[in-house]
């Protein structure tokens, strides 16, 4: 039996991934509820897994604890990962040799589905934040927010993108959206068009446009989390991601500890400003936004309709990576339905302008890029361990965006 763990990291998915090769278990021990609500990006990435592991075999099941099943069910449904368990899995098992069947599993996603087809977007998630889920051949597929008619030709354009990023932030982040500039609004839904765009296009079909035998799955997962941090924190130990969440929190905005805090100057260890004042650890709210698909990766896709000859198994790391960045070079577009455009370009002019932080794994790649940095040009992604560029093989792509809320006093 495979057990993810509340604390799952990226270094324990490397692990699922390694033993899935190896041929593993066909029962996996799926929590409800991650530690803190999950490490950054983890939904996606787990997402992702979960179809990995769903594709190797017949007999999938997922293995619950708890009683009553039918909350600890219920429950999972609320979660990005659950669904994703929920609707893959050929079967649940949980305690007292309980059993259901795949269709007796995707009942319970049944009013996840209801709350996305309806807006009620604060029902779409068990935690603070949105999900938007779309499951390949479902009678719901094609989610009204993101289509204007349950076709799949009916993507919705840009003013209904900025509708539904409005909507959304409104539902779980309210002060943040009252407080934004229309122009970071609009920034942030063509971030979301753009990817949500490229993977409806490029990830509902494999490599040679066939359906997935045992399933198929995108969507985008949104939320927002708190960092804090002191002037002289680096990040240096928490990687990448660290570093950057380090640089925005300790250089935006200041939060002051109330006045009965700040008196037991003696006893707290906080820095002190210019006029000696015992100063909090600077605060910055971020919005975390996850855009997931379970199709057949970037470099997949753009190869298989670019390289004369393509076979995956000869392609080396380094032209995985170069074939990635192709997919967002100006005009360079595989797109079937929304015609030549500027496509994921788009999205890095708005991280760019956003000072946002995006981690990418496709493929045997997982890559980030500071969009904050004044050197940041184009898309010039890093690997997140250059110690092991090259990792597991993953099914589909999972963007995940970080975008500082909080701005600095004037």
């Amino acid at each position: 039996m495979y057990k993810i763990p509340r604390n799952v990291g990226y270094n324990d998915l490397a692990i699922l991934y390694e033993s899935l090769h190896k041929g593993g278990a066909q029962v996996v021990a799926i929590p409800v509820s991650f530690l803190e609500g999950g490490k950054f990006g983890m939904a996606g990435l787990l997402i992702q897994w979960i179809a990995a592991w769903a594709r190797t075999g017949q007999e999938h099941l997922v293995s619950v604890s708890g009683i009553p099943v039918e909350t600890v069910l219920a429950n999972l449904a609320e979660e990005p990962h659950g669904c994703a368990a929920l609707y893959f899995a050929s079967g649940i098992v949980g305690v007292r040799g309980i059993r259901f069947s795949p269709a007796e599993a995707r009942r319970y996603l049944v009013p996840g589905l209801k709350a996305m087809q309806s807006s009620r977007f604060r029902d779409t998630n068990g935690s603070r934040g949105v999900h938007l889920c779309c499951y390949q051949g479902a009678v719901n597929e094609y989610l009204l927010p993101l289509y204007g008619r349950r076709t799949e030709d009916s993507l919705r354009d840009s003013d209904g993108f900025l509708t539904l990023t409005t909507q959304l932030l409104e539902s779980f982040e309210p002060l943040a959206a009252r407080s934004m500039k229309g122009t970071q609004l609009e920034y942030i839904a063509t971030l979301i068009e753009e990817l949500f765009a490229n993977t409806h296009d490029h990830a509902r079909f494999d490599q040679d446009g066939m359906n997935y035998p045992h399933g198929n799955i995108r969507g985008i997962f949104a939320r927002t989390f708190e960092q804090r941090a002191r002037p002289e924190d680096s990040g240096k130990d928490l990687g990448p991601l660290g570093r950057y969440l380090a640089w925005q929190s300790s250089h935006r905005k200041r939060y002051r500890r109330p006045a009965d805090v700040r008196a037991k100057g003696a006893e707290a260890k906080d820095a002190r400003d210019n006029s000696g004042d015992i100063v909090a650890p600077r605060a910055t709210r971020f919005l975390e936004i996850t855009v997931y698909d379970a199709g057949p990766g970037l470099a997949r896709r753009w190869a298989s309709q670019h390289v004369p000859d393509f076979a995956w198994e000869n392609v080396s790391i380094d032209d995985e990576a170069k074939y990635v960045k192709s997919c967002f070079q100006a005009h360079a577009t595989t797109k079937r339905n929304r015609g030549f455009g500027q496509g994921l370009t788009s999205s890095l002019e708005a991280l760019k302008a956003l000072d946002a932080f995006m981690s990418l794994r496709t493929g045997r790649l997982f890559l980030y890029q500071d969009f904050s940095r004044q050197d940041a040009v184009g898309f010039s992604p890093e690997h997140w361990d250059e110690r092991r560029p090259m990792l597991p093989d993953v099914p589909g792509a999972s963007y995940t965006v970080a975008i500082p809320l909080a701005r600095e006093r004037k």
